[in-house]
Parts: structure tokens; sequence; C-alpha cells
């Protein structure tokens, strides 16, 4: 068949056009091929400008090898492997960020100056209290008692090198508060410029805009050092314990990210720098446990990723092994003394509170995970105080924290899967910081619960101690800080508008806490301890001037524990240079005859103001002479209650707070022996907790008060309070009852809290507030 030659021709330049097309893209693809690799390697010139030759030239051989082979599908979570960000190490940084960065360190560490400047500080307290005594007395006793803190371990606490150095602090600080307020803030600057410093590194591995990483580390940053507990750290010196281990447990996780950020070989340094500093926090604080258990968990998780990788992840594991095996093995020895450590006099200590089995110990676990998430909330941003779940019915939401604990085991899986599929810097950061913050609060819950089984301590008292809940607000926080890292956004202006209302919003509820709070939640801290421990020498100065015995003064609200003034007597010689050989005499207030006790107000006016400055904890002391403050009376008796009834509770009704006897109806006490004047009546504020005014199912209830000379008995008080359905009945109600019929007599007194008329006494909350007895002469 002959061939059409019309056919033939347009097959041939059919052909033509198709080669032709073919080498067209060929030079295409060459071309860009070509202006790719130069690119490349422009970059590479401009960021080898900060690395060293031989680091250069892998840069650029890495380059060239990239540019060459067929690009990966683009994986936006990896962003750090462009090196496109401020860097894929965190030095070296261009200068402009190296200055302001250390202008947002130096802007940080003098916050805490300005916020806790009118903070007084608590020399007193606690176990402060005792290291004042304990560095007062003489080198036998010292000798003792340093035995003892590296032989036993202290309220399940075995941290001997930092008690000692406490008590050496102690000796050279004494009771001078502007030395002990240096201190304290300057732990609280260090913790906010290592929890800065590990947000801002963090978040330079993902975000290419340094402005950005400055507002997503400082926001989480202000946070946790503005929180209203974290000012009980400051306040109480005995907390820079608990201070210095949280610093050191950020900074393990500080050199631990650096080691997981870092594009090359890391040094070998960085896993022993992870084990030093997280065994440190353990050395620190008996709750350190957590953190350093935490890190060997992230070690751990490191090596099972690491370990059958290509260099440079199968050297990085080989440098975990020894560390890993080292911290795991001093965390277990010293887990065991803390736990098989406690003096034989302590063993049976709470016994009575051990759970009855396995069962208990799961609902009670699940319970506390429930209140501690309820609390944490309430505590980052809780200017209305520290509202605690009701412990009675806690155990009801151990299936809300079980639910919390497989939801947070099914993150960490995701993130262990989504790290080992293609492993790389920033995802071997986020799941290492997710991983140590999961765990040390998982960890810290467990210790929490194991205490218990021992600790007869209520369990709501572990949810407002700042000793605990302050650590697992850190760990809270570096949670909340890999969510804000997880939100795409692209608008920086948006970034920063919610900077500065996250800001500004932590700053007022702040200064709404320091202002109104913090005066009703936590009255002692506006006690100055310098202030009343110069009275208490002053008044030991006056008795010996005038040949007086000392009255022994209740210091209670000073150091927390039921001590007078003559339980710091090594402190007081010391202060005072009073020689052993000199006998100090004492006497109880309430041993003090009327007659006598004007004359000590007399001849000791610091008794007076010493009084004042401790009142309302000094129990049966006269603050001015014919006063008889009735709460904390020494022989008082419960006669009937169907709840047990605080008598020395400190309760606020509306805006006023006052020391007072909770007796909720029915409910009677009786105060035995009170000796009254010539022309006595009898002051007192009667309320309803504030909690119970607007419940429906309360009707009121009766404050009755009565009176009786061994002979006969009088009601002098009758009155009824039912501030559920009467409005004005909110509020403390001051009344007054006449006991001029008993002048010059010693009588018992009876406080009786009763139901309303139909006998229901449901939210029947009775406070007797500020109860005292007063000469009508004197007034109130």
């Amino acid at each position: 068949m002959a061939r059409d030659p019309k056919r033939t021709t347009v097959s041939l330049s059919k052909h033509m056009h198709e080669r032709l097309t073919d080498a067209a893209a060929q030079q295409s693809t060459t071309v860009e091929n070509i202006v790719h690799r130069a690119l490349t390697r422009e970059l590479s010139r401009s960021n080898d400008a900060a690395l060293s030759p031989s680091e250069g030239a892998q840069h650029n051989q890495n380059a060239d090898l990239k540019a060459t082979s067929t690009p990966p599908l683009a994986d936006p979570t990896a962003l750090p492997d462009s090196s496109n960000g401020i860097a894929a190490t965190f030095f070296p940084l261009p200068k402009p960020v190296i200055r302001i960065w250390i202008v947002a360190i130096v802007v940080l560490a003098l916050l805490p100056w300005w916020w806790y400047r009118h903070l007084h500080i608590a020399m007193f307290l606690g176990e402060s209290g005792y290291l004042q005594n304990v560095a007062a007395s003489n080198a036998q006793v010292l000798r003792v008692i340093e035995h003892d803190w590296f032989r036993y371990n202290y309220n399940g606490h075995y941290i001997p090198l930092a008690f000692n150095a406490e008590l050496l602090t102690t000796k050279l600080f004494g009771t001078n508060e502007t030395l002990w307020k240096l201190r304290q803030l300057g732990l609280v600057s260090l913790l906010g410029v290592a929890v800065f410093t590990l947000f801002f590194f963090v978040s330079s591995l993902k975000l290419t805009d340094f402005r950005i990483c400055f507002c997503v580390a400082g926001v989480p940053t202000l946070i946790l050092l503005s929180m209203p507990l974290m000012s009980d750290l400051v306040h109480w010196p005995f907390m820079s314990l608990q201070l210095v281990s949280i610093t050191m447990s950020i900074i393990g996780v500080l050199f631990l990210v650096t080691l997981t950020g870092r594009r090359e070989t890391p040094s070998r340094w960085l896993p022993w720098a992870c084990v030093v500093t997280s065994y440190a926090a353990l050395h620190c604080s008996g709750i350190g446990l957590s953190a350093a258990g935490a890190m060997i968990v992230c070690l751990a998780t490191l090596w099972y990723l690491l370990h059958d990788r290509p260099e440079p992840y199968g050297g990085v594991a080989r440098s975990l092994e020894k560390p890993l095996l080292t911290l795991t093995a001093l965390t277990v020895v010293h887990a065991l003394v803390m736990v098989y450590g406690t003096k034989p006099s302590e063993l049976a200590r709470g016994a009575a509170n051990v759970p009855a089995g396995i069962g208990e110990l799961f609902i009670q676990s699940g319970a506390f995970i429930a209140a501690v998430i309820h609390v944490l909330g309430m505590q980052l941003w809780g200017p209305q105080g520290f509202p605690i779940p009701r412990q009675d019915f806690l155990s009801y939401d151990a299936a809300y924290g079980w639910g919390f604990i497989i939801l947070a085991v099914l993150t960490g899986a995701g993130l262990f899967l989504w790290c080992e599929r293609r492993p790389g810097p920033w995802r071997l950061t986020v799941c290492s910081l997710y991983v140590f913050g999961m765990a040390d609060i998982l960890l810290l819950s467990s210790i929490v619960v194991v205490r218990l089984r021992t600790d007869p301590t209520p369990l709501a008292n572990y949810l407002i101690g700042s000793r605990y809940i302050v650590p697992f607000c850190v760990a809270a926080i570096i949670l909340l800080f890999l969510a804000i890292l997880a939100i795409p956004v692209s608008s920086r202006l948006l970034v920063f508008a919610g900077a500065g209302g996250l800001i500004l919003a932590t700053q007022v509820g702040q200064y709404t806490y320091d202002r109104n709070v913090a005066p009703l939640v936590w009255p002692a801290e506006r006690l100055s301890h310098a202030a009343s421990w110069g009275l208490a020498k002053e008044l030991v100065l006056e008795c010996r001037r005038n040949r007086l015995a000392i009255p022994d003064v209740s210091v209670k609200r000073l150091t927390d524990f039921d001590w007078t003034l003559r339980v710091l007597e090594p402190a007081l010689r010391s202060e005072l240079n009073i020689p052993q050989e000199e006998t100090l005499s004492w006497v109880r207030v309430t041993d003090l005859a009327p007659v006598r006790l004007a004359q000590y107000y007399r001849l000791v006016p610091s008794l007076g103001r010493l009084n004042r400055s401790l009142e309302p904890e000094t129990a049966g002391a006269l603050f001015s002479p014919g006063t008889v403050p009735l709460i904390g009376w020494p022989a008082i008796t419960v006669q009937d209650a169907k709840v047990t009834p605080r008598l020395d509770a400190t309760v606020s009704i509306g805006d006023a707070v006052k020391k007072s006897i909770w007796l909720n109806a029915p409910g009677t006490v009786v105060l035995q022996q009170v000796p009254l004047g010539a022309d006595p009546i009898l002051l007192v504020s009667i309320g309803i907790h504030s909690q119970v005014w607007t419940d429906p199912g309360g009707d009121g209830a009766v404050f009755e008060i009565d009176v009786s000379d061994g002979t006969k008995s009088t009601t002098v008080l009758n009155r009824f309070l039912n501030p559920s359905h009467v409005p004005s009945d909110r509020r403390w109600v001051d009344v007054t009852a006449d006991l001029s019929q008993f002048r010059n007599e010693t009588v018992n007194i009876t406080l009786k809290s009763l139901p309303g008329p139909a006998g229901n006494d449901y939210a029947d909350w009775c406070i007797w507030g500020d109860a005292r007895i007063v000469e009508r002469s004197g007034g109130r």
C-alpha cells in the first residue's frame, strides 16, 4: 500500500515537536537544578559565617547532596530540619537577638522584686523557726542533729546536704530580714531566668521570627512567676529548698532539649548534665523524686527511639546509656533511703490510715488526679483563692482522673509514634518535653497517694500547700507551653495582641489576689516576723530590767506550731547575748492575776504591743487590761455536737476576718472557769458561713449563750439568723450580753448553736467570732 505523503509529513513533524519539547524540558530542569544549587550555596555561605571552617565545609557538602537528590515531600512539622529558623541550636544567635534576650532576662529577673517588695519574710515559720533555734544551740546539740540528718529522713525527705546548707545560712543571716529577702527573691529570679531560657530555646527550633519566640516564651514564664502560691515560697525561707529543687529540674530539662535540638552530634557531657541537675533536684527536696523519675523516663524514651538509628542518632543513643543507668541507680537507692530511713519512733505514725487494699489505692489515685486538675486551673489564674473539692465526695471523681491518665498515655503514645516515624530535632524535643511534664505530674501524684498510706494529713492539705502545688504548676506550665506552640498562627500582630492580653490578665489577677485575697486567705503573710521578734527581745530586756518573770506568750502565729516564747529561748539568748549560766524565769500569761497583769502592762509596755502584733493567736492572753478573749480559752469542752467543731478557726464573712469558734447546729461547747470583773459584758460577732447563704434548703439557726455560776444558769443571749431568706443577716452581726449579775465571780459560759424553728439543721454553719469579755468602762 502506498503511503500518504501528507500523513507522513504530519507524523514526522509531530515526532520532531515531541523531541524538541523533551529537550526543552530537560534543559529547563537542568537550569532549575543549577539555580537551586546556587541559591543553596549562597544561603550556606551566609549561615557559615557563624560556623567553624570544618562545620562550614560539612554544611556545604550536605547542601550539595540535598540539591542533587530528589527532595522529599514537605513536612510542616519538621521546620527546624530545614534550618530556616533562628538556629538549630541555641547559640550562636544574631547580635540583635542576643541583646533583646539579655534585656528580657534582666526584666524577668527584676519583676519578682517588684511583685513581692512588700512581702514579709517568715523567719520563724515552721522548720525555719526550728533552724533558728538549732543555729543558736551549742556544738553538742548541733552534732547530734547533723548526725540525725545523715542517718534518717525528715518527714520523707532525705536531703542532709541541703539541710546543712540551710543551717549554715541561718547561722550567717540570723534574723536579718533584708538578707533573707535578698536570697528568696534571688532564687525566684533564677527560676524565672531558667524557665524563660528553656521556653525560648524550644520555640526557636520551630519559629522563624524571634519576636514571636519572646512572646511565646514570656507568657508562660510570667504566669508561673506571678501565680498566687509563689508568694508562699518567697515568704517562707525554708521553701528555698523547693525553689532550688524546681530550678535544678528546669535546668536539667534545658540540657535535655539542648541534646535533642542539635542537628549535629551533641557533646557527651549533656546527658551527664541532665543526670547531675536531676539528682541535685532530688537532693534539695524529697518531691524532687518525681523530677528525677521523669528525667529517667525521658532518657529511656530517647534511647529507645534512637538506639538503632544511623549517625548522628546512634551516637546520641550510645551517649545516653551510662548516664541513664547511673541516674536510675542513684534515684532508686535514694528512694529506698527515703522509704526505709524513718526514725523508729515515727514508724507507727498514721498506721490507722493505711488504705484497705489495691482497690482503694486505685480509687484514691484517680480522685487525686481529678482534684489536682481542678486546683491547678484555679491556682494559675486564681485571684479568688483556692477552692478545694469536698474531701468526702472526692472519691466520686476517680473516673475522671483515670480518664485523664488514659488520655495522657494515649497522647504520649501518639507523639512517640510520630517521632519514631521520622525523628528530628523538633520532634524529639516535643516528645521529650511532653514526656517530662506528664511523667512529672503522674509521679508526683503517685508520691502523694503513697504518702497518704502513713500520713494522717487530710488529702486536701496536699492541694493547697505550695510545696506540692507549685511543682505541679511547673509541669502544667510546660504542657501549656507545648499547647501554645501547637497553635498555627501566621499573623504576628495576633500573637502580640494575644500575648499582651494574657500578660495583662496575669498582672491584674496577681494584683487582685495580693490586695484583696491574700490578707483573707493567708493573713499570717502580712505579719512582720522582724517586728514581732524585736518586740519579743524588748519584752525579755524589760522583764530582766524590772526583775520580773518573762510572760510565756504564745507564738503560734509566728511558727505555725503550738509553741510559746519559751521554746525560742536559745534564739533569744543568742540574739541578746545572755550567758548560759543566767537562768531566765518564765510565767504563763493565764496564770497572772488581774492585779499582777496590770503591773506587767505598766512596767513592761512591750507586752501589750507584742500581744497585739500576734493577735488573735495568743490564747488566754489579755490584749489590754480588763479584756479576756474567749477564742482559744484553755478550759473549753465540747458538750454535744453533731459535727466536730473547730474551736480555733479563722473565718471570713464579707470583708472581715475573725478568730472564731465554728460550731454547726446542733452543737454545744462550755468555757469553764472564766473570771469576771466588776462590770463585765460579753461581746461577740455571730454569723452563718457565706458558702450557705444562697442555699434554699436552710431555714436559719439560733445562737444562744448561757452563763452558770454553779448555782443557777441564765440565758444572756438568744438570737436567730436566717441569711438564706433575710439578706440583712448576710454579715457579721455584733451582739452584746450583760454579765453584771455575775460580777467578780468565776463562771462557766455555754455557747449553743441550735437549729431553726422547724428543727431543720441543714446548712446551719454557725460561726462565733471574736468572743471576749470586757469591762464596761473599757468599752469595745
